[in-house]
């Protein structure tokens, strides 16, 4: 049974393990872009595996991909797309025990409504981390709300924009390495490849849209150097991912309790006197 939950509020995660070892990418029918972001490495340890997800939209799952979402123990599902999306694709989430938050970035930012705007990236980008700070605060309240326990998916439509800002923030500022987090956000683009981009193009071509270099890179790439620059701004302008976040509303507990939901710390060692 699910629960929607419109701005905030919080409802075993299970380790994305196939023969013991960890997986990063979970093929699951209807999802192209279902990844586990574990394994990273951070400033006191390691992100941890089966804890935050993140994918593209959820409409196409069948029950096998409803079963798989479970056996990964997703007990919170953050939908960051508009209400229109949400209206013309509404999540196949029926029979799974999981908390829907609802936490629109924006509602205009849906592929088609860049393409009409013939917007890039980099502007895109740009104007989320300006103007809809807050929005994307919310989101990664969430995460830290969850503790380590209870397993988190976060989705938009591709799974490339605004859940990549989520997720890459949402592990900055929990002290993954940079190199990490600009790789987690890279390889968006190799899942959509294919099937999904070529649906996604088409549909566009048959709506009477130009295919652009530019409105290509918009629909379906993650490119390395985009999300480089971005995190390289923000420390810029405020010093950290963390700094940023709290001038976006979090507090300093918010963001301890999301560093401790989301990294597993190294061991520590003991030292002892030797006997005399």
């Amino acid at each position: 049974m699910t629960t929607d939950l419109t701005a905030s509020g919080t409802a075993e995660a299970s380790v994305s393990h196939v023969e013991d070892l960890p997986v990063r990418r979970h093929v699951v029918p209807g999802l192209y872009n279902l990844r586990d972001t574990g394994g990273y490495r951070a400033a006191t340890g390691t992100s941890r595996w089966g804890k935050l997800f993140r994918s593209d939209a959820l409409h196409r799952i069948d029950d096998t991909g409803r079963a798989r979402l479970a056996e990964l123990g997703v007990t919170h599902v953050i939908d960051l797309r508009g209400s229109g999306e949400r209206l013309a694709a509404p999540s196949a989430l029926e029979g799974i025990d999981a908390t829907v938050h609802h936490l629109p970035v924006f509602d205009d930012a849906s592929p088609d409504a860049q393409v009409a705007k013939l917007t890039a990236l980099e502007p895109v980008y740009a104007h989320m981390v300006d103007e809809r700070g807050p929005q994307l605060a919310r989101a990664i309240k969430v995460i830290a709300d969850a503790g380590a326990d209870d397993a988190v998916l976060v989705h938009c439509t591709a799974g490339k924009d605004r859940t990549g800002l989520v997720v890459a923030f949402a592990l900055r500022a929990a002290g993954v390495d940079r190199d990490e987090v600009v790789a987690d956000y890279a390889a968006t683009a190799d899942n959509l490849r294919g099937e999904w981009a070529d649906a996604m193009l088409q549909g566009l071509v048959e709506r009477g849209y130009e295919l652009t270099p530019a409105m290509v890179e918009l629909i379906v790439d993650s490119p390395a150097a985009i999300i480089e620059a971005l995190l390289g701004r923000i420390d810029a302008e405020y010093g950290s991912m963390a700094a940023y976040l709290q001038a976006q509303g979090l507090t300093a507990s918010d963001l301890d309790r999301l560093t401790a939901a989301l990294i597993a710390p190294h061991p520590t060692t003991r030292t002892t006197q030797p006997e005399e």
